[in-house]
């Protein structure tokens, strides 16, 4: 039996998971990041000054708070598609400061644009979301009254 010849109760059911499964998985990437920043703030914000942040210090707490933050909301599916709308432009603002692999030299290159990749793909889940929204299991779709 195919996903195209299961009963229509069934094919729901998977997609309901399925979703809920994607959704857990791109929330870790942003719900492990802000954590390991804060885990090691002094090596992070050297990170962020020699990628030229302006006033890294400054700016690390509201990353961290918008990582984790924006990446348990995500988890829960509350406010889906507008979180999915924030960590799709901080995904490519990130990819285009610390990742440009069209200035890196030779060696770095093939590691700069794998991670830039890295991050569209992760921009493309996030698009999906706010495109179909959270799944069934979810805050929102709980306080649809569905």
């Amino acid at each position: 039996m195919t996903i195209d010849t299961m009963p229509i109760s069934l094919k729901r059911a998977d997609a309901a998971w399925l979703t809920f499964a994607g959704r857990l998985l791109l929330a870790s990437i942003f719900i492990v990041s802000g954590l390991r920043k804060i885990g090691d703030m002094d090596g992070v914000a050297a990170y962020m000054t020699h990628n030229g942040v302006p006033m890294a210090s400054l700016l690390l707490l509201p990353a961290i708070v918008l990582e984790l933050g924006s990446g348990l909301l995500l988890a829960a599916g509350f406010m889906t598609r507008w979180i999915a709308v924030v960590l799709l432009v901080w995904t490519m603002v990130l990819a285009v400061i610390f990742h440009p692999f069209w200035a890196a030299d030779p060696k770095a290159y093939g590691l700069q644009l794998n991670l830039f990749l890295f991050h569209l793909g992760t921009a493309g889940g996030l698009l999906y979301i706010f495109a179909f929204g959270a799944g069934r299991f979810s805050i929102d779709h709980h306080r649809a009254g569905r």
